[in-house]
């Protein structure tokens, strides 16, 4: 079977999950970043904050000096409705009762987040719609960070595959590879493994061929590090 998230194979041991521990790891990473983000537009409700452009009119009113965007996103049709959606369907599928009201926007998003992170484990292992939930937070995380930290084009990291190192106990690593313009090396954020220009022809034919599947790839010979551990 494959992870409903990465779609790349599950490891023996995760056969009967529903998306990998990895994908588990990032989802909960991403979760938890929703609060601080929420936070920092804040910021951008500010008139004159970030000096990205001028005010244009609209229905909110002529010249309203607010970024639109940060506004939506803060609002209670925002971030916090989507997670609430999706702490509603978790509570039903577990027998739980409904939330009990949290308080402010801000406050309701927080204890959402605990909430869905508190039982990340169970729908990473049994709901089959946690795949929804994926897609909500990547796209609000996105959103977000367009905002308060919008990347410049020429400095923005570039999608290269995935990790082909392989571990001690023969799994590869499968973490998505990202080349920053300028950098030396590719590194992989998730287990550790650097990749030199010296060894980049070997890591491309290490990635085609670990294509089908992921876990019968062969490592990278010319990869520093290429064998991670688990530890």
């Amino acid at each position: 079977m494959d992870c409903q998230l990465c779609q790349r194979g599950l490891r023996e041991d995760e056969a009967a999950r529903i998306a990998c521990r990895l994908c588990q790891a990032a989802l909960a990473g991403q979760l938890r970043e929703l609060p601080e983000l929420y936070r920092q537009l804040g910021a951008e409700l500010l008139p004159g904050a970030g000096d990205r452009g001028p005010a244009v009119s609209g229905s909110r009113g002529h010249g309203l000096p607010v970024n639109e965007d940060a506004l939506d996103l803060r609002a209670w049709g925002g971030m916090v409705s989507a997670l609430q959606a999706h702490e509603d369907d978790w509570r039903r599928a577990l027998g739980m009762p409904v939330a009990p009201f949290r308080g402010s926007v801000e406050q309701t998003l927080t204890a959402a987040v605990e909430f869905l992170a508190g039982h990340l484990w169970w729908a990473c292992e049994k709901y089959p719609d946690v795949d929804g939930l994926a897609e909500d937070v990547r796209r609000l995380r996105g959103a977000a960070l367009s905002i308060v930290d919008p990347e410049d084009p020429a400095t923005k990291a570039r999608r290269i595959g995935y990790c082909p190192a392989v571990y001690e106990d023969g799994a590869v690593c499968g973490a998505v590879l990202r080349h920053r313009p300028g950098a030396g090396s590719v590194e992989c954020r998730w287990c550790g493994a650097s990749y030199p220009p010296s060894s980049w022809s070997e890591l491309d034919r290490a990635q085609q061929a670990a294509a089908t599947p992921p876990a019968s790839a062969p490592g990278v010979l010319g990869a520093e590090e290429a064998r991670p551990s688990r530890a």
